[in-house]
């Protein structure tokens, strides 16, 4: 499937009204999608969808809540979802995990994308998923080390750096964090934060104590307001790495870690699975083997840095 049929497929699925996408044949797989404000990588979910012959409308049906910048809703959203007996419900991030679990014990859960499964409580074992949830775990504590690293490498003048941290996650990356700043010799301003109008005040407090980086954590609520953190980044000049190369491409100046979409792509595989019988069990939970290091050469114009040599001969990506 080319992009631009892709990008139409995805566009008329979430241009229907409610109404129309609820009018399953009788029938057809229900796949409901609980989406924590991610909705650029959905196109790659229904691409892995319609690579394995699911059309919608033809032979599954989608039911779709999304909790954009309200993660306050997204309790209410999952209970939605769940009323609707659906037989796959697919998400990401641990907010919605957790609220999705609580909401049901029986309809099979898969996560797109889950920083840290294990720390999260989701599962208690990676080959055996012992609850209704599986999917794609990323091991986000241990790669937070390694962007401390390339963030260091990058800007070796700065001694103290900002670490913004939505404070729904669950934190397993923040320990991991703090110990590889302290490791290189960095000092750390922690910035939490929950809600998009608290990020400009966030970065003004960095400012004010004199931080000269900003490393900003994993979240899929950050995620959902790239554009916004890429902004104040520009206008406070602070140098910024980040989990996804989506960021990057919007602007960003580094990020380390791995492809959320082809992770969103992946995640159709264990839908389909669970529509043709496989259980929970039978899923294990997968991880990435694929990073990617990407730089924006602009970006760190913008900002006075002159990337190193070094670290741009180990980019996957380096864009002018």
């Amino acid at each position: 499937m080319n992009r631009r049929a892709t990008l139409a497929f995805v566009g008329a699925v979430f241009a229907l009204p409610l109404g129309t996408l609820q009018l399953a044949a009788a029938g057809l797989p229900r796949v409901g999608i609980l989406d924590p404000g991610l909705p650029q990588l959905w196109e790659a979910f229904f691409s892995g969808m319609y690579d394995f012959g699911y059309v919608e409308g033809q032979n599954v049906e989608y039911y779709r809540r999304s909790s954009a910048d309200q993660p306050e809703s997204v309790s209410q959203l999952a209970n939605e979802l769940v009323i609707e007996k659906l037989d796959v419900i697919v998400t990401a991030g641990p907010t919605a995990v957790r609220a999705l679990m609580s909401a049901t014990s029986t309809i099979p859960i898969v996560f797109a994308a889950l920083g840290d499964a294990l720390g999260a409580g989701v599962v208690t074992s990676l080959a055996h998923p012992n609850g209704n949830a599986t999917g794609f775990s990323f091991l986000n504590p241990e790669i937070s080390s390694k962007r401390v690293e390339l963030l260091h490498e990058a800007v070796p003048h700065a001694r103290r750096v900002a670490i913004l941290r939505d404070r729904l996650n669950s934190g397993a990356d923040l320990k991991q964090t703090l110990q590889a700043a302290e490791t290189v010799g960095l000092e750390t301003q922690l910035l939490e934060v929950t809600r998009s109008d608290e990020y400009e005040d966030a970065f003004r407090a960095a400012i004010e104590a004199h931080a000269e980086a900003i490393n900003i954590l994993a979240s899929p609520i950050f995620n959902a307001n790239r554009e916004r953190l890429i902004g104040l980044a520009a206008q406070y000049r602070l140098p910024a790495i980040y989990e996804t190369s989506e960021y990057v491409r919007s602007g960003g100046l580094m990020s380390y870690g791995p492809s959320l979409a082809d992770l969103f792509r992946r995640a159709a595989g264990d839908v389909v699975k669970l529509l043709q019988g496989a259980r929970i069990a039978d899923l294990p939970v997968e991880q990435p083997t694929k990073f990617e290091f990407v730089i924006n050469l602009k970006t760190g114009r913008s900002v006075g840095l002159a990337i190193p040599q070094s670290l741009l001969a180990r980019a996957d990506e380096v864009i002018e």
